[in-house]
C-alpha cells in the first residue's frame, strides 16, 4: 500500500502470523514531477513496476523463510530475473501483440475501425478471462480478499475513521482508484489511441502497440485520478461504472470470520458466526419462539462441570448475532478460568466493600453480601465476562451525543446478552447474569489483565440447573387496549401466580402511550 511519502507491505507467514515493513519513498516517487499532468502517469507506471517487484520479492522471501536476521530478503538469482523478465514479455505479448495477430486479417475485408474495435474487444476479453480464471484458485482468491480489505481501509483512512476492523468493515470493497480499474481503463483508452495510430504497415502496428504504452498509461491515470476525486458527479459514476463492476471479480469479502483469541486474554470468537446463513431468509415458528422466550428464567442454582468449549463458543456465537450500531461488533467475551476467579472475586469485592461502607451498611451486612458474591463468581461451572469496546462507534465533541453513542453500544450488549441466555435456556442449561463489573471496571481489568479499551459490562454464569433450585415466577402481562381521540393507551397488568415470592408478589400497572 502506497501513501504520499511512504509504502508499506504486509505478508502472512507460513505460521499464520503477519510480518510488515514500511519504507520512506525518495527520488522521483516524491519529486515535483509527480504533479505534472500526463507525466505523472508515466512515473506512476514505472514506480508501480519497481515497487511491485520489490514487494513481491520480499514477500516471497518471507513466505519461503529466506530473510536474514534484519528481515531483508536475499537478492534474486539470475534464474529468478530470467523468469520475471520472461513473464513480463509474455504478458505484453499476450495482451498487446496477441490481439493484433488475431485481427490483422480483418483489414482486408473491413475498415480499420472494425479491426481496431475487434482488437480492443479481444484485449478486454483476455483481461476479464484472465482475472476470472486466476480468481478461481484458492491462493489468488485469498489475495482478492486482501485486495478488498485494502480498499475498505483506504476508505476509512480518507474518511478520518479509526483503522480498526469494525470501523473498516462498513465501507465497500470496490474503490474508484483501484489498480484493476486502471487496467480496464488502459484497455479501453487503447482502442481510441490505436484507432488514430493507423494499422499500416503491419510492422508499425506492432511497434505502435509498444511505443504508445506510456502515453496510454498517462491518459488512463489521469482519467482514474479524475474519477476518484469526482465520485459525487452522477455522470462520472456512470462513465466509470465498468471499473467498479470489474472489481466484483478482483475483490472479495471474507465469507466467514476466523475464530480468534485476544492477545491479552483467552477471548472467545469475536466476529459474527455463520455469516453465510445469516443472509438467508429464515422463517421461525412464532409460537415456538414465544414459548422459548417465556420459558427462560434466571437460574442461580447451578451445578456440574464446566461446559465443553464447543457449547461455550456456540452460545457466544448466538450473542454475536445481535444487532449493533453502524454494523459494528462492539462485544468482547472472555471465559474466565477457575484459576483467575479468586483474584477476580477479591478485586471486585474490595471495590464493592468500599461502596457499601460509603452507603452506610453495617459490617455484618457487607460481609454477607460479599460472601454471596464470592460464591457466585468462584462457584459457577462456567463464567463468561462480557465487555464493550468503542471501535467503530462515531465520535463527537459534545458529551450529549458521546453518551448517546455509547448508549447504542450498551443497547446492543443487552441484545447480545439476551441471545446468550435464551440459547442456554433452549439447551436445558441454567444461566443468569451479574452486572457488578459495571461498578468496578478497573478492578476487573486489572484482575484479568484485560485490554484497557475493554469496558466490562456483565458476568454470565452458566451450568446445569440444580434440582433443588426453584426460580422466581415471572409476571405475565395482560393487555387492555383503548383508543382516546388522537392517542392509544395500552395498560399492561402483570399478574403473579401463587408460587411468587418476596417483593415480586406485588401487582403493578404499567401504562404505555402512543401519541397519534
Amino acid at each position: 500500500m502506497r501513501g504520499v511519502t511512504a509504502m508499506a507491505v504486509a505478508v502472512r507467514r507460513p505460521d499464520g502470523g503477519i510480518t510488515s515493513r514500511a519504507e520512506t519513498l525518495h527520488g522521483l516517487a516524491t519529486s515535483r514531477l509527480r504533479t505534472v499532468p500526463l507525466l505523472r502517469g508515466v512515473l506512476v507506471l514505472l514506480e508501480t513496476m519497481q515497487l511491485g517487484m520489490h514487494a513481491l520479492t520480499w514477500s516471497a522471501a518471507v513466505a519461503a523463510g529466506a530473510v536474514d536476521e534484519h528481515g531483508e530478503a536475499e537478492g534474486l538469482a539470475i534464474f529468478d530475473w530470467i523468469a520475471l523478465i520472461g513473464a513480463f514479455v509474455f504478458g505484453v505479448g499476450v495482451f498487446f501483440i496477441g490481439p493484433v495477430l488475431a485481427t490483422a486479417w480483418l483489414d482486408r475485408i473491413a475498415s480499420h475501425w472494425v479491426s481496431i474495435a475487434a482488437e480492443g474487444g479481444i484485449r478486454v476479453a483476455l483481461l476479464l478471462g484472465y482475472i476470472w480464471v486466476i480468481g478461481r484458485k484458492g491462493d489468488i482468491a485469498r489475495v482478492f480478499q486482501y485486495h478488498g480489505a485494502e480498499h475498505m481501509t483506504i476508505y476509512a483512512h480518507e474518511d478520518g475513521r479509526e483503522l480498526s476492523v469494525p470501523a473498516v468493515r462498513r465501507y465497500p470493497k470496490e474503490h474508484p482508484r483501484c489498480g484493476t480499474s486502471f487496467l480496464l481503463t488502459v484497455a479501453l483508452v487503447s482502442i481510441f489511441v490505436f484507432a488514430f495510430a493507423g494499422t499500416e504497415p503491419l510492422w508499425w502496428r506492432f511497434a505502435s502497440r509498444l511505443i504508445l504504452i506510456p502515453f496510454i498509461a498517462a491518459v488512463s491515470y489521469e482519467a482514474i485520478r479524475f474519477a476518484g476525486f469526482h465520485q459525487r458527479w452522477p455522470v462520472v459514476r456512470w462513465l466509470f461504472a465498468g471499473n467498479i463492476a470489474l472489481q466484483y471479480l478482483t475483490t472479495r469479502r471474507r465469507r466467514r470470520a476466523d475464530p480468534g483469541r485476544d492477545r491479552r486474554a483467552p477471548a472467545l470468537p469475536r466476529r459474527r458466526a455463520g455469516a453465510r446463513t445469516s443472509r438467508q431468509r429464515v422463517t421461525a415458528d412464532p409460537h415456538a419462539m414465544d414459548a422459548a422466550i417465556r420459558a427462560r428464567r434466571s437460574i442461580r442454582g447451578l451445578e456440574g462441570p464446566p461446559l465443553p468449549p464447543d457449547q461455550v463458543e456456540a452460545l457466544v456465537a448466538l450473542a454475536l448475532t445481535a444487532p449493533a450500531p453502524h454494523h459494528t461488533e462492539p462485544w468482547r467475551f472472555v471465559e474466565v478460568s477457575p484459576a483467575r476467579r479468586e483474584a477476580l472475586a477479591d478485586a471486585m469485592g474490595a471495590a464493592w466493600d468500599t461502596d457499601l461502607d460509603a452507603d452506610g451498611h453495617t459490617e455484618a451486612r457487607r460481609a454477607w453480601a460479599l460472601a454471596r458474591s464470592h460464591r457466585r463468581i468462584t462457584g459457577a461451572p462456567t463464567l463468561i465476562l462480557g465487555c464493550l469496546v468503542a471501535e467503530g462507534l462515531n465520535t463527537y465533541a459534545d458529551d450529549r451525543r458521546a453518551r448517546a453513542e455509547w448508549g447504542l453500544a450498551q443497547h446492543s450488549f443487552g441484545a447480545a446478552l439476551q441471545n446468550m441466555l435464551l440459547g442456554a435456556s433452549a439447551r436445558g442449561l441454567g444461566a443468569y447474569w451479574i452486572s457488578a463489573p459495571l461498578y468496578a471496571p478497573e478492578a476487573v481489568r486489572a484482575a484479568l489483565d484485560l485490554d484497557p479499551a475493554w469496558e466490562p459490562q456483565a458476568l454470565v454464569c452458566i451450568g446445569h440447573r440444580s434440582a433443588e433450585y426453584v426460580p422466581f415466577d415471572r409476571r405475565t402481562a395482560t393487555c387492555r387496549g383503548s383508543s382516546c381521540g388522537g392517542s392509544d393507551r395500552i395498560t399492561l397488568t402483570p399478574a403473579l401466580s401463587p408460587q411468587g415470592r418476596g417483593a415480586e408478589g406485588c401487582h403493578a400497572n404499567v401504562e404505555v402511550s402512543w401519541v397519534g
